[in-house]
């Protein structure tokens, strides 16, 4: 009962050995009691590819992988290399291309059963010049492979961009802050090069501040950097809201303590020593100072050795 189109000896139901072509809107259907398989075992032909689909013009989409079957099933599209034990495969990918400048080139994942509206997209994006990772949803109305969309971007010379698709050094985050959290002890971020000058800049581009906030325990938070000028401020409180303990002129690098008391303690044994012109302004109903002692009882009190 076996078919034979272009052969006298059909080894199977139906067997064509030749092309075949196909029009109009009808389907090709392979079915059974435990499902429906197709085979296509092929050297590639004129157009290079055992299996060549192509669409009209007006085609948004052109192949489709889906089954019916109850909820934990997978529908899924296998790429294989080198199953026949031969020598190892060139390439086993999955190569997408377009023609048409870059138009988003890529994977597109959504995230809701039977929705469009919110997806994931990795790939080249709209405008090219890199990789992204991008997701949208209804309420931004963009699609995923627009630059707008991008929540990773690498940009061709390796550059990667976090919130931004135009990254200018190794790592460019664009956001209000960035977060490294260890869940025990010791979070530590370390500067290091194998020439010379391991450093940390902080730059605003306002004259409002820039520098460094510690914070301890949320009790308690320190500021140093600049402060509504170009002077270094060490600041007790946050950086937005708090009182001025030390000041360094950034003009004549004079330090001006403006808040609270100043107390010189030397160590057993050891010593303060001051050179230069030394002098002192002091206002308020104590003005004393001690050097060596936190409890001055005259106007200046020194404990320990001076020289």
């Amino acid at each position: 009962g076996a078919v034979g189109i272009g052969t006298t000896t059909p080894t199977t139901k139906l067997q064509v050995d030749g092309d075949i072509s196909g029009s109009g809107t009808g389907s090709f259907e392979a079915g059974g009691v435990f499902g429906g398989n197709v085979g296509i075992t092929a050297f590639p032909g004129a157009s290079g590819y055992a299996l060549d689909v192509s669409g009209s013009t007006d085609d948004t989409r052109i192949l489709r992988v889906k089954t019916a079957a109850s909820i934990g099933a997978n529908a899924q599209v296998l790429v294989e290399g080198n199953t026949s034990n031969g020598s190892p495969a060139l390439a086993t990918a999955i190569d997408i291309r377009s023609n048409a400048d870059y138009r988003g080139r890529g994977i597109i994942l959504s995230t809701a059963t039977g929705s469009e509206n919110e997806r994931w997209f990795a790939g080249v994006p709209y405008t090219g010049a890199g990789y992204s990772i991008g997701f949208s949803d209804a309420a931004s109305n963009n699609l995923p492979w627009y630059d707008i969309s991008s929540s990773l971007f690498i940009q061709e010379d390796g550059d990667v961009g976090i919130g931004t698709t135009s990254p200018t050094t190794a790592l460019h985050v664009s956001g209000s802050e960035l977060r490294l959290q260890k869940p025990g002890n010791d979070a530590i971020i370390t500067s290091r090069t194998d020439g010379a000058g391991a450093y940390f800049i902080a730059d605003s581009n306002s004259s409002n501040y820039a520098g460094f906030q510690i914070n301890h325990g949320g009790t308690g938070a320190w500021f140093l950097g600049g402060y509504n000028s170009a002077d270094f401020n060490i600041v007790d409180g946050a950086r937005n809201g708090g009182f001025k303990q030390l000041v360094v002129k950034n003009s004549t690098g004079n330090v001006e303590i403006q808040t609270g008391s100043l107390h010189l303690l030397g160590q057993a044994g050891g010593h303060i020593t001051a050179s230069g012109n030394i002098s002192s302004s002091l206002t308020g109903s104590f003005g004393r100072v001690g050097i060596g002692t936190t409890s001055p009882g005259y106007a200046l009190e020194i404990v320990g050795h001076v020289s």
